[in-house]
């Protein structure tokens, strides 16, 4: 990992070490689709026919989704 993060450090920064801040740099270069703006509205709706499909219906239950990802946080 370290022989393959050293190249993406001198191709993206050109810099023999990536510092912290520069990670979220190295990879919306890698992958810009991860900058891109996403409307997260209808993220319940696929999620409510599966469960319902098991005979739960989650809508109706008091449940709070927290579907962003952010540090230390526990999927």
């Amino acid at each position: 990992m370290k022989k393959v993060g050293s190249r993406f450090d001198g191709e993206y920064i050109k810099a023999d070490k990536a510092m912290p801040w520069d990670e979220a740099f190295i990879a919306s270069s890698i992958a810009p689709e991860l900058n891109s703006v996403m409307d997260m509205s209808g993220f319940l709706m696929p999620i409510d026919e599966l469960f319902k499909k098991f005979g739960f219906d989650i809508a109706a239950m008091n449940i709070t989704y927290d579907v962003f990802p952010r540090k230390n946080k526990s999927e």
